[in-house]
């Protein structure tokens, strides 16, 4: 079949699209997709010249993603209603087929290369094919409600049409306030308009699903009867979890709203209708031939919705074919049988999923046959401890068998492990590649859920595989050059001329009815967005100040909330300062070298600088400085310290730095401050209020560290969140600014933040990061500093947590006056945890401890703080320590 008649089929002709209506929902993705879908086709024809028959299945797999991104161009316009409501949030279905494009052009490039058709190129820097930036995605939005205001200007008040839009508008609303953060869940607008509806189907007691039309709409009604719910099922969860998604193989809510009469309360869930069940195509449609292609692209798009459900902290937990549907099934059914195929049921899915965790209800979730083993293993009289990302690993592998091997499971057998071990032997004796078999057995692993792969991994082995199924075709394809569902020369010379006139004319058209629309740029300029961070620009130009402030006077006082970067400004200061005294002293002549001291200023020289660390008990940081100092110096107390350290001073020339001063009493209790104006050295005193120094130093020297400007906050999140300091993809940066303007510039929130992000590339991670950020700044106060830390701890996994909670509590250097070596947390937790290794790496890769060379562990002060805070508040009486003077109670109990 050729690719103009496929088209038709769909009702679909490309030089008919350019004449569609003059309003656009999401005007600047269709440009941007049209863009790099003409480039892609110009390459390929490029690519290929004369040699169409060697890339046949290539270009059949090229046709339909040329399809599916003219279809949903041309049904950005037309009826306002049906458009608004299933183009209402598609920006993931643009960035898949941006995806699948780039994937299918980089093959097609590997194959002329290996075919020797082409130059060798590098496919990271021609075959970019990047989606709109997060402000351009934000104005398709904006662009929805203005048509919506111009819509509901036009129709009478007491219509239907009215009151559409309004419900529109206010839905619309409630998601966009809590994806803004504005509101803490999303409140449902209770205004519903049902044309028509069958008798109902009952599926479970108190649940009864109807075929209904909604606005011309076939749609599926789900109603829930509160009476009849399991108390700890949260009714309104699906619903939930269904508005806040957005991914094209995700079945779409199109309304929510409750319902009390005498009958008692209900809620009322429509949403988009599948054809089929993939059950059925599997087992029931006995004529229907699914080649391997085409299973492999059915689990393609099942494991992209698991990936997506993942990113957003989601677990499915009934991941099974029943709960899979096809749309639109006739058509592809006739066309190819190639099927687009979404999840749908969740109604017993898992949000805000943090590594283990016992399932609420008492029983196990998800269907026989498909939940993993350790779900429904118990432990005494409670079911253990389960990954709800695992188990969703494990019954993908299950759905992943049924696909390929279309064979429905009718065995009684009770023995999990027996029903595992029949499956893997019959994939063996499955025609299919080799890695295929190896990664649903992977999937399957039975005796150590953690060694199942993620979807992240399942998807990349997924492609190698589809890879490996084209290439065996593209091998058969050069000795039956005639065989195949279309003529390819057909499709080079008639249809991508065609492509190119109707791409540019669709484009123009779109952007003529856009405000402010802007040319294609699919090569961002990141130099103008991310400033080198090797140049260090905001700690050069704090530390050029504090300089010019100690040359002109006796005492600095550096102040700023916690986390903002005095630690870091003072031990810099040292650094830099430290050498520029190596340098001087390299310049003396060696003669003079034990009679000169070191330059400071243009005034006088220094013999040297050291910083006492405040946050360490009080006598021992005196005691560990005085023995730098004079490795003959023994003190017993404060007083003896403080009389030695004033000694010192007044004979020396010394740069000293108090690391985070409490309280004027302890600054008192060090060092007589007095001397400051009467001998050449220095102090330099941080504090995080102005009101424990204010009395020591004179105002006009004082430092506050306010929040970084925009280009500081980028260079110091760069620094974290990508490899080399900078994205190496383009359509990160703006949404990077967006994040770095959540941070509000605090330097140890961009840290944790840009760790969490580290080679992070979905967008929607990006965006639920943002989402987290603005929540908590909205109900936590935005000048409270835990408040954009918080929602990057409750990112953590259950076993990260309670290891990070235990350092900041117990393993701390306030506690044992040291720092603790790696090795010792890893021996305390050995029988607790069989990973500890790994998870103390994943605290240090998200920035929640250091670790030095040697493998002392550290923490800062401010997550030190959040975290006993955390524990005071949700664990009373588990971990306790003595906060007045820091030291360790007890640890009665491990969580």
């Amino acid at each position: 079949m050729d690719l103009a008649l496929e088209m038709k089929l769909w009702g679909l002709e490309i030089e008919d699209i350019s004449v569609v209506a003059d309003n656009y929902f999401n005007a600047k993705q269709c440009i941007n997709l049209l863009g790099n879908l003409q480039r892609a086709l110009q390459e390929v024809q490029v690519i290929i010249g004369s040699n169409q028959h060697i890339f046949q299945p290539l270009l059949e797999d090229l046709s339909r993603i040329v399809l599916k991104a003219m279809m949903l161009v041309k049904s950005c316009s037309g009826d306002w209603r049906e458009v608004a409501l299933m183009q209402r949030k598609t920006k993931e279905t643009y960035r898949e087929l941006l995806m699948e494009l780039k994937w299918i052009n980089d093959m097609i490039f590997e194959v002329g290369l290996k075919k020797r058709l082409c130059e060798e190129i590098d496919l990271t820097r021609v075959n970019q094919f990047n989606p709109c930036d997060w402000d351009e995605v934000e104005s398709d939005e904006n662009q929805l409600y203005a048509i919506l205001e111009e819509e509901l200007s036009r129709v009478s008040l007491s219509s239907k049409e009215h009151d559409l839009i309004k419900y529109i508008r206010l839905w619309q609303n409630c998601i966009r306030n809590f994806e803004k953060g504005a509101t803490k869940k999303i409140n449902f607008p209770n205004l519903h308009i049902r044309d028509f509806e069958t008798l109902p189907e009952p599926l479970t007691s108190g649940t009864y699903l109807y075929i209904s039309t909604w606005l011309g709409l076939c749609t599926v009604t789900k109603v829930i009867k509160y009476d009849y719910v399991d108390p700890h099922v949260d009714v309104e969860k699906e619903a939930s979890i269904l508005s806040q998604l957005n991914h094209p193989n995700i079945i779409r809510i199109f309304y929510s709203y409750f319902h009390t009469n005498d009958m008692g309360k209900k809620i009322l869930i429509g949403m988009e209708k599948g054809d089929i069940v993939l059950t059925k195509i599997l087992f029931k449609e006995k004529t229907l031939k699914l080649s391997l292609l085409k299973k492999i692209d059915i689990i393609v798009q099942i494991a992209k919705a698991m990936y997506y459900l993942h990113n957003m902290m989601i677990a499915h937990r009934d991941l099974k074919p029943d709960n899979i549907v096809v749309v639109d099934y006739e058509k592809t059914k006739k066309r190819s049988g190639y099927f687009h195929v979404k999840l749908i049921d969740f109604g017993i899915s898992k949000f805000e999923v943090n590594g283990l965790e016992i399932p609420t209800r008492g029983e196990p979730y998800g269907t026989s046959g498909y939940i993993a083993p350790e779900a429904k293993q118990v432990s005494k009289t409670s079911l253990q401890k389960v990954d709800a990302f695992k188990v969703d690993v494990f019954s993908f592998g299950m759905v992943c068998y049924d696909i390929l091997v279309q064979e429905e499971d009718k065995s009684t057998e009770d023995n999990i492990s027996k029903r595992i071990q029949y499956k893997i032997q019959r994939l063996e004796k499955f025609s299919c590649p080799l890695e295929f078999r190896l990664m649903i057995k992977d999937c399957l692993f039975e005796n150590d859920p953690s060694r199942r792969p993620s979807f992240k991994d399942i998807l990349k082995r997924l492609m190698d595989i589809k890879k490996i199924a084209l290439e065996d075709q593209l091998n058969v394809g050069l000795s039956q050059s005639n065989h195949g569902l279309w003529n390819c020369v057909h499709f080079l010379h008639m249809i991508l001329p065609i492509s190119f006139a109707s791409l540019w004319r669709m484009t123009t058209k779109i952007q003529k009815n856009t405000n402010n629309s802007r040319s294609i740029n699919f090569h961002s300029n990141i130099d103008n967005t991310f400033p080198n961070h090797q140049n260090a620009i905001s700690l050069q130009s704090r530390i050029s100040e504090l300089e010019k402030a100690l040359v002109k006077n006796s005492m600095v006082g550096v102040v700023g909330i916690a986390g903002i970067g005095k630690t870091t400004l003072v031990n810099a200061f040292k650094e830099y300062y430290q050498e520029k005294i190596l340098k001087q002293k390299n310049s003396l002549p060696i003669a003079n070298y034990h009679t000169k001291k070191k330059y400071f200023g243009n005034k006088y020289f220094i013999h040297d600088i050291i910083i006492m660390d405040l946050k360490n008990e009080t006598l021992n940081e005196l005691k560990k400085i005085l023995k730098y100092l004079d490795n003959k110096i023994e003190v017993q107390n404060l007083i003896e310290g403080k009389s030695f350290l004033t000694n010192i001073l007044q004979k020396q020339n010394i740069i000293l730095i108090l690391d985070d001063v409490s309280s004027e009493d302890i600054l008192h209790e060090l060092i007589d401050v007095t001397m400051f104006g009467t001998n050449r050295s220095k102090l330099i005193a941080t504090s995080r209020t102005w009101e424990v120094l204010k009395n020591i130093v004179n105002e006009r020297n004082k430092i506050e560290l306010i929040s970084l400007k925009d280009n500081e906050a980028m260079e110091i999140f760069s620094k974290y969140a990508f490899q080399d300091g900078r994205p190496n993809i383009p359509h990160l940066s703006k949404i990077s600014m967006a994040v770095v303007k959540a941070c509000v510039g605090h330097p140890l929130t961009l840290q944790i933040v840009g760790s969490s992000l580290h080679n992070q590339t979905s967008l929607c991670v990006w965006e639920l990061v943002i989402q987290r950020l603005k929540r908590a700044s909205k109900f936590l106060g935005s000048n409270n500093p835990w408040t954009r830390l918080e929602p990057i701890y409750e990112a953590l996994n259950d076993e990260e947590k309670t290891m990070f909670l235990d350092i900041a509590c117990f393993h701390c250097k306030d506690i044992w006056n040291e720092n603790i070596n790696e090795d010792i947390i890893i021996q305390f937790y050995k029988y607790e945890f069989k990973n500890a290794k790994e998870i103390i790496t994943s605290l240090k890769d998200k920035s929640f401890i250091k670790i030095d060379s040697f493998g002392y562990i550290s923490i800062h002060d401010l997550l030190r703080d959040m975290a006993r805070r955390i524990s005071r508040e949700n664990f009373d009486g588990i971990r306790r320590w003595n906060e007045s003077d820091g030291s360790f109670v007890c640890h009665a109990q491990k969580v």
